[in-house]
């Protein structure tokens, strides 16, 4: 700060008489200190088990030809033009002029068990469907080719005759590790999250929905003879994405947790996306990041005892309606049973989960006999709350009974505790006005002593007739919905 200024006699220049500097000094010699900061060398994936393996990291500049490093020949042909990143050794795709990259393989056919492993960075999501890539037969046959690719409404799909939806929504201009892997087997609604799993940044994520179309699922069958082409399919130019993609990893078997780990740590450092570090800095302790910003600054999950502990593993899941904008919906509860469970908000895997149970046991409405169920995978307590929307059917005084059962018959026990308000056997009775839609919901505490273990809320009219009560909502909202916390 000058706190004073005058004229030079000459006229031509300026005196300062006082001037004050103020800041932080950069070292202090009475109380100087030391920060400790811990970085880990990430282990080398392992190469065994590749088909194809493409990598930019390889190169300074776009190769005519791609090397495939597995050793198995697949090499990879540039198509349109596709340019070089030296920055981030990427291969760079614009979708105004169809750039991808194709190779063909032979030795994969039939129920090919395989995982595929891609780091990729998007540079814009348009409302288009997208291809990030596909493996397989060119011909258009269900089932006879895989591939993952992202639309605006569902996020990236595991694609095949049918739809293992995630709803993951990538960040534009951000690297993410994306990979699935399939088990083999049939791909129907059961293989959602067991015989066909997708993983963001080395975590495993559930799909949200499961799409089959008019298809009857069978097992995947390619040709033998294949296709593969990182980003797009077939050349067709509208499937094209504007993208960048690192590396590409296609492995002949269903990689493991940790080694789907191993493969997001080797290079999140490099991508910016997690830093290996951990911090002691001014007092503070920082794990996985650089500037710790609290006493404990962790960046990440936390486990305790071997299971999540923060943030708390939640799932939450529901009954869908029917309807949609401006529309009654309404389905007659026409069995004493369990309300199947059909959709997904959120899971944690390996805590919380939602299990396709094909059992002949009565539900509540006339659907088939395979639905959705809670799988409870850790032992310990759970907190689960349910609600519903339901009305009556006709004008009567009865009640319904309304409780949480276990699937005894796969395994598992638990023991349920009450909450004090709850109702005794028909104690709930809507009001006296038919066909008016009520929400009610109630608590139990779930304590699993025999992991895992499966359960389901269920209902049942006082005077044990199927004809008194159905679900009831308006529009698109869930009729029934439950939240789960894991409390360990």
């Amino acid at each position: 700060m000058f706190e004073k200024i005058g004229a030079n006699a000459s006229g031509k220049y300026v005196n300062f008489f006082e001037l004050d500097l103020y800041g932080i000094p950069e070292y202090d010699p009475e109380a100087h200190g030391t920060d400790v900061i811990m970085r880990s060398v990430p282990n080398v994936p392992n190469t065994d088990w590749l088909e194809v393996y493409y990598d930019g990291q390889d190169y300074t500049s776009m190769p005519s030809t791609v090397t495939d490093k597995s050793g198995n020949g697949v090499t990879g042909t540039p198509t349109n033009g596709v340019t070089f990143d030296s920055t981030w050794k990427a291969f760079n795709f614009d979708a105004a002029t169809n750039q991808y990259i194709t190779a063909t393989t032979t030795n994969q056919a039939g129920a090919f068990v395989h995982t595929v492993s891609m780091w990729v960075k998007f540079s814009e999501l348009t409302g288009s469907q997208h291809f990030l890539f596909r493996f397989g037969s060119t011909a258009g046959a269900a089932f006879t080719a895989i591939g993952m690719y992202y639309s605006a409404n569902q996020g990236i799909r595991v694609s095949t005759g049918v739809d293992y939806r995630t709803r993951f929504h990538p960040t534009p201009g951000e690297w993410v590790h994306i990979m699935y892997s399939y088990s083999g087997g049939t791909l129907d609604e059961a293989a959602s999250d067991t015989r066909v799993k997708f993983y963001v940044n080395g975590v495993r994520w559930q799909f949200q929905d499961y799409y089959q179309g008019s298809a009857t699922p069978v097992a995947l069958n390619l040709p033998g003879t294949n296709t593969l082409q990182v980003n797009g399919k077939d050349g067709a130019n509208n499937i094209i994405v504007d993208m960048s993609v690192a590396n590409f990893r296609l492995f002949n078997r269903m990689l493991t947790g940790d080694e789907i780990w191993q493969l997001y740590a080797y290079q999140k450092d490099y991508f910016q996306v997690s830093p290996d570090v951990v911090t002691f800095k001014g007092g503070r302790l920082g794990v996985g990041t650089r500037e710790p910003r609290a006493v404990l600054d962790v960046k990440g999950s936390i486990h305790a005892n071997g299971h999540p502990a923060w943030p708390a593993p939640t799932a939450q899941f529901y009954k869908a309606s029917g309807g949609t904008a401006s529309q009654h919906y309404y389905e007659n509860i026409t069995h004493t049973g369990r309300i199947d469970i059909d959709n997904t908000v959120r899971e944690t895997p390996d805590v919380i989960e939602r299990y396709i149970w094909t059992d002949s046991s009565n539900k509540t409405t006339a659907n088939s006999t395979s639905g959705g169920i809670i799988k409870f995978c850790l032992p310990g307590t759970y907190y689960v709350s349910c609600g519903i929307s339901i009305s009556k059917q006709s004008s009567h005084d009865k009640g319904f009974h309304w409780n949480f059962y276990r699937a005894t018959s796969l395994g598992g026990s638990f023991k349920v505790g009450y909450n004090t308000h709850g109702p005794s056997y028909g104690g709930i009775t809507p009001d006296t006005q038919v066909n008016h839609n009520q929400a009610h919901r109630k608590q139990w505490m779930v304590h699993v002593t025999s992991a895992p273990a499966y359960g389901y809320p269920w209902i049942q009219p006082s005077a044990n007739n199927g004809t008194y009560f159905r679900f009831d909502a308006w529009a698109d909202t869930p009729v029934a919905h439950v939240d789960i916390f894991y409390l360990g």
